[in-house]
């Protein structure tokens, strides 16, 4: 938003570099310069947050391409390489470019480190912003003149001081009178107090992920997506935001999002926008509050069917002045499911006996093949339910389990032969 000025001018190494004044937004710097720097120089500041913030519009190859272009600079680069996780990522220079990690952390982000010789910086640059509170507290000095005379001409003058400013009042009085007269100037005098409050940013987490869909392959479309987090800084003032970065594209258009949290929250204008290949669902608060606690964001409708297998991620903001806000507690997105090639569940058995699958034959083992979308913790339960008795009676014996890629503890057949579980004793990671 805002009026954007450009100017030009030669960043070295035949790149030429148009920087973007006086807004928010990204900055291809002079070669050989920081990025404290080159925002500075733009009246505008560096701050690494903000670069991490917008890590996601630079960790793919033509995410860095696109904000080349839009930054004005050129180059003649066609593909850039990375991933790079080093402080000056990401950069260009008049032939080559580089992408940055998407995996960095919070602390992997430098204002002041420099690119490598004869490359420039891309800097996100934002303008600096305070809020002023103005209060204005009131003294008043009352002094009392007696005077006894026919005929007198009293001249009072108070003077006070506060915080470098003086403040001075004179009173001239005359009475001609003969009795006595008591003469009571007061002064008021006002000292304003200013103060600029930059609150920090809490953390939040993402505790659980319900994705509705009948499988996890590419080309599914879901029916709804569950995200489950606690912050310990939200959202408190209408205007203030949520945004929710995805990985990948998952909506094809505006979401319908309801919000369960405490202070019941109600947002408007849930939008999205296309970030490189990340897409970004931003809701703004409308009235009440979510400062803390736990919230189900629960996305519904618009959704596009899953894209390339792989693991999506997402990244949560909350931009908020007077609770200061939040992001994710580990500095980094999380991912949240893993699309996959196939469906992932298959079964087979195996027939000792080799005389075909009829009421006779007894099968000498049963196989279980999954694959699993997302992160299966130590201590969850695998069951699998069948249509009919497949096991004679109650089991427990946790060797007549094996298992390849998981580790489990504990194991138990139902008396009714039709249910099955097994304990996991490790994390099982998404994909696997």
């Amino acid at each position: 938003g805002g009026t954007h000025r450009r100017r030009m001018f030669d960043g070295g190494n035949g790149v030429k570099l148009f920087a973007l004044c006086t807004s928010d937004g990204w900055i291809a710097g002079a070669a050989d310069a920081t990025c404290t720097a080159t925002c500075q120089a733009n009246g505008l500041s560096c701050s690494e947050k903000a670069l991490y913030e917008r890590n996601m519009e630079v960790d793919t190859s033509d995410g860095v391409l696109t904000v080349i272009t839009t930054a004005g600079a050129t180059s003649s680069a066609t593909a850039c390489t990375g991933p790079v996780s080093d402080g000056y990522a990401p950069s260009i220079s008049a032939t080559t470019c580089t992408f940055s990690d998407p995996t960095r952390t919070l602390e992997s982000f430098d204002c002041e480190a420099l690119p490598l010789t004869g490359e420039s910086r891309l800097c996100y640059c934002h303008m600096t912003t305070t809020t002023t509170t103005t209060a204005t507290a009131t003294r008043t000095i009352t002094t009392t003149v007696t005077v006894t005379d026919t005929s007198v001409t009293a001249t009072l003058t108070t003077t006070l001081s506060s915080t470098a400013t003086t403040f001075t009042s004179t009173t001239t009085t005359t009475s001609t009178q003969t009795n006595t007269t008591t003469w009571t100037t007061t002064t008021t005098a006002s000292t304003t107090t200013t103060q600029t409050p930059v609150p920090e940013r809490g953390n939040c987490t993402v505790d659980k992920v319900v994705l509705g869909a009948v499988d996890y392959t590419t080309g599914t479309t879901p029916q709804k997506l569950d995200i489950t987090i606690t912050t310990g800084g939200g959202v408190s003032s209408p205007g203030d935001t949520v945004e929710f970065t995805f990985s990948k594209h998952m909506f094809t258009a505006d979401p319908v999002v309801a919000v369960i949290a405490n202070g019941n929250p109600v947002f408007t204008g849930w939008v999205i926008s296309t970030v490189g290949y990340h897409q970004k669902v931003t809701g703004t608060l409308n009235y009440n509050a979510y400062e803390d606690g736990t919230a189900i964001f629960s996305f519904r409708a618009n959704f596009a069917p899953l894209p390339a297998p792989g693991p999506v991620y997402v990244d949560v903001v909350f931009t908020s002045f007077f609770t200061g806000g939040a992001i994710l507690e580990d500095g980094e997105p999380v991912e949240i499911f893993q699309v996959l090639n196939a469906p992932g569940l298959g079964f087979s058995f195996e027939d000792e006996n080799a005389t075909g699958f009829d009421d006779a034959s007894q099968p000498s083992s049963v196989n279980i093949v999954f694959t699993t979308p997302f992160l299966l913790s130590t201590g969850q339960v695998l069951r699998m339910e069948v249509g009919q008795a497949v096991f004679a009676h109650r089991q427990s014996d946790i060797n007549d389990i094996t298992s390849t890629g998981a580790t489990f503890d504990s194991v138990i057949t139902d008396p009714s032969g039709i249910q099955f579980e097994a304990r996991l004793a490790a994390d099982v990671p998404s994909g696997s």
